[in-house]
């Protein structure tokens, strides 16, 4: 059995951070895999997302997520994990832009299921926790704003005055940094390995409640699935490559209670992915995800693409 095998792949087996134009919506776990108590692991994960405008004119956008975490095992069932973003959203080449850390997250980890022998290991973790508004949410004004501004338009017409077809769509709800809301997050990740082949699976739930400017953003259902096969196993490192599909779908926002029309979405994304491991306490992951469908958040597709990779250190 390699025994940093075991640990690197599992600690970068959940590797989501959203990066899009809606707020960092899952959450990076990085945890080594052996369960041995006061074992810590402080990991660096990086996405860039890019939407392009679509056919006809559009919205583009562009974003980075870095997020750095540290997680530590207090016993051989139990471990906790503290992270904060530090993210760049830029909407329309500049036309919105916001940059900055994002909202805290920290999480308390159960190892639901561990099994080991001669062929190989799995492993089944559950975990849930919060996440803390400590990103700036000022840009959501102007959604709460927005939505003043058309309740008003609204009355006014069935008043009797004429119906103004010229109030902007805000987008502060894409460059926000913050929700200004304090949500949960629960989750399941999975590992399994025989021989020199590998599967890994997630699924995380967001749930939202609502925030600064009477704005709450909608809850979000993210899941990842990974095939794996390992060019190089060796006692001093190991070198695996795969493929990995993505599913998100999220809710519809809300202002004031009411449903925003237009800002609820969903994306599928398949692509190549490369994780490495070195020296018994350092491990790598790298993935290019490929738009295969979707829609989100009004931007009229799923980023085109999107590259994310991380570094992992084992104390």
């Amino acid at each position: 059995m390699k025994r940093f095998v075991y640990f690197a792949l599992v600690g970068i087996g959940l590797s989501v951070g959203d990066a899009s134009a809606c707020d960092v919506c899952a959450t990076h776990l990085a945890l080594a895999a052996r369960e041995e108590a006061g074992r810590t692991t402080v990991s660096v994960f990086e996405q860039y997302s890019d939407y392009d405008a679509p056919p006809g004119g559009g919205h583009t956008f562009t974003g980075y997520a870095t997020q750095v975490s540290a997680s530590h095992w207090v016993n051989g069932r139990w471990a906790v994990q503290a992270g904060l973003p530090i993210l760049d959203k830029n909407l329309d080449n500049g036309e919105a832009h916001e940059s900055g850390i994002g909202d805290a997250t920290l999480l308390a980890v159960f190892r639901a299921v561990k099994h080991e022998d001669a062929a190989g290991y799995a492993t089944v973790d559950a975990f849930a926790g919060i996440e803390a508004p400590t990103g700036d949410s000022d840009p959501l004004r102007e959604e709460r704003d927005a939505a003043l501004e058309a309740m008003h338009a609204e009355e006014h017409e069935h008043e009797g005055g004429e119906e103004d077809h010229h109030a902007p769509h805000p987008h502060g709800h894409h460059v926000a940094l913050g929700s200004g809301s304090w949500d949960g997050i629960f989750g399941v990740s999975g590992l399994w390995k025989r021989g020199r082949v590998m599967g890994m699976g997630e699924a995380q739930y967001v749930l939202r409640t609502e925030g600064d400017f009477d704005f709450e953003y909608g809850d979000e259902v993210i899941g990842r699935a990974g095939l794996f096969w390992f060019a190089l196993l060796e006692d001093a490192g190991s070198i695996a490559a795969g493929a990995e599909v993505t599913a998100d779908r999220k809710a519809e926002d809300r202002v004031m209670g009411v449903k925003q029309d237009g800002s609820d979405g969903d994306a599928v994304y398949a692509g190549p992915s490369l994780r490495a491991t070195w020296n018994d306490r350092l491990a790598a992951s790298f993935a290019w995800d490929i738009a295969v469908s979707g829609e989100d958040e009004g931007l009229e597709g799923a980023a085109s693409t999107r590259v994310r990779g991380a570094l992992a250190m084992t104390l």
